[in-house]
């Protein structure tokens, strides 16, 4: 039975791989600037706004590229963008392989103003998942450019230090659907690597607690010019958010993935799974299962649909696994919850784009009788891009709304968390979703510049206001057993956290190949608001200073 199936994959698989390829199925990684340049080209022509599901193949990527009209008036833009999917470092050894063996060092350090009340991962703008390791040691793999593989080591400092010792508070409530009490999950409450007014990430003189969760980038990737199959880790995004996206974010560095994708000029299909880690060792297995459609009829709009299920079991039945079942009809509330999107993106005319995500947790009609809030998020963007020079300026406004119920179940939910110390407690919690969770109102600009010579340059300010249902805070405060009570709008509760951040971001590709400086400050402003009594308290602010340098050789 076994050499059956092998034979049956084997003669699927085949045709596949006989045709010629020009691109390897190398997965682009989202820290590339092709994705930037790629929708700066997009919008400048007057085109939607290419696939929102990332990373990209390089196939992909170049199919994206060949899209943008021959007689461009940004052809420098194009080719420079182009020039980053084709040129490729790998060294030839046959005709049948290539490889290329890499070293990157990163060398960063981080400052700021307020060690008394911003002094834990949350409080920081530069965090856990973009401080970057001392060193990485990439090797990658190419067989016949229909096999890709790419692993590597790296050296760095964790979050968690020794110096954290007794700093660590249990949790008193339940956290969503991942931890109850009786589990005995910790989280830092003061973290050394975050409080400390001045830290880099040199590993010496101290070797406390050396990061031991990597690669955070790795794939294995099987592919032609219009499919490719990938399974590793690394950042996922679903949705051209700016502050983050509704149903699968690029916040979190490190998702342990399997996708596939089939791509036409018309449409792209994609299942995606996602491993979620386990730093409890419950014994449950939790996996995000989703489908991905995106179809361009019109050279100006996209309209895309996602349905989704996260999973949960101390099993892997098989039946939830297939990618071409209508997930949201496996009537399963005790291994599943449903979550599902829209997204539309449009040019109004060249140069300005508008962009929308509406997703679907929970939604219960009015002459329905149970008790579940509604759970609902909106993503709202318009973007304006001009050439001045040799450089591109973009200006952005978002805005983004969620429910005090989004993400947020007894038995399931969209939360996820990580150990900091070898998988073990303490953890750090995070949404898979939105960066800022449920329960929230996001109002922000950006203005960028982008130069065809290196440089890039981010101002910023957004307004966060936190509700009730954050990331520790209750979703059944009632004590209902099954649902999740706080009705919106956001922010719920009588003490909303706001926050006011002003960031500036610049980076500078310089003349000596590889070589990367850049920093980033972040102001913070934070309060406690208290609507019934129109007053507030708490003030606190922060000054956040970050430099670094990179060489990759």
């Amino acid at each position: 039975m076994k050499i059956r199936v092998w034979l049956l994959l084997v003669l699927l698989v085949s045709p596949l791989l006989s045709a010629q390829v020009q691109y390897p199925p190398r997965m682009i990684p989202l820290s590339s600037p092709v994705y930037a340049q790629a929708e700066l080209l997009y919008r400048l022509n007057g085109l939607a706004l290419p696939s929102g599901s990332k990373p990209w193949s390089t196939a992909e990527a170049a199919a994206i590229l060949d899209a943008v009209p021959a007689h461009t008036a940004h052809q420098k833009l194009l080719d420079a963008t182009k020039a980053l999917v084709e040129t490729s470092r790998l060294k030839e050894k046959s005709q049948d392989f290539s490889y290329l063996l890499s070293t990157t060092v990163d060398l960063e350090a981080y400052t700021h103003t307020n060690t008394t009340d911003f002094v834990n991962t949350y409080d920081w703008i530069y965090s856990y998942d973009d401080r970057r390791p001392l060193v990485q040691a990439n090797m990658e793999l190419l067989f016949s450019n229909h096999f890709y593989f790419a692993t590597g080591v790296e050296v760095g400092t964790a979050s968690y230090s020794l110096k954290d010792k007794g700093k660590t508070t249990d949790f008193t409530t339940d956290i969503g659907a991942l931890f109850t009490v009786a589990d005995g999950i910790s989280q830092l409450e003061t973290a050394y690597r975050y409080q400390n007014a001045f830290i880099t990430n040199l590993i010496l003189p101290s070797l406390d607690n050396m990061q031991a969760d990597w690669p955070k980038e790795a794939q294995l990737s099987l592919g032609g010019p219009w499919w490719y199959l990938s399974v590793g880790r690394s950042r996922i995004r679903w949705g051209n958010g700016s502050t983050g996206n509704l149903v699968i974010g690029d916040h979190i560095n490190g998702h342990t993935y399997l996708m596939g994708s089939v791509i036409s000029d018309a449409a792209k299909l994609q299942f995606m799974y996602l491993f979620m880690p386990d730093p409890s060792e419950s014994g449950d297995q939790r996996i995000f299962l989703g489908h991905r459609l995106e179809t361009h009829p019109v050279s100006w709009a996209r309209f895309t649909v996602t349905e989704n299920v996260m999973y949960k079991n101390d099993s892997l039945l098989l039946l939830y696994f297939n990618p071409t079942y209508i997930y949201h009809n496996l009537y399963d509330g005790s291994r599943l919850n449903s979550i599902a999107s829209i997204e539309f993106d449009v040019v109004v005319v060249p140069s300005v784009s508008l962009h929308a995500q509406f997703a679907l947790d929970q939604f219960q009609l009015a002459n329905e009788t149970g008790s579940e809030a509604n759970a609902t998020g909106m993503l709202l963007q318009s973007a304006y891009s001009w050439k001045q020079g040799d450089g591109y300026w973009t200006l952005l406004g978002e805005y983004v709304s969620t429910d005090p119920s989004f993400y947020r179940r007894n038995n399931i939910d969209f939360m996820l968390a990580r150990g900091l110390n070898n998988n073990w407690p303490p953890v750090i919690i995070d949404y898979l979703g939105y960066q800022y969770g449920s329960d929230s109102k996001v109002y922000a600009l950006k203005l960028s510049y982008q130069s065809l010579k290196g440089l890039q340059l981010d101002l910023s300010a957004l307004v966060h206001r936190q509700g009730a249902v954050d990331r520790f805070g209750l979703h059944n405060p009632d004590g209902n057993q099954y649902n999740s009570t706080i009705k919106g709008p956001s922010p719920s509760g009588d003490d909303i956290t706001e926050r006011l951040i002003f960031g500036v971001k610049a980076s500078y590709d310089t003349t000596l190949a590889g070589l990367t400086i850049y920093s980033q400050a972040n102001w913070i402003g934070r309060r406690h608001y208290y609507p019934e009594t129109a007053t507030s308290d708490q003030y606190a602010q922060d000054l956040q200073l970050v430099v670094g340098m990179s060489l990759t050789f």
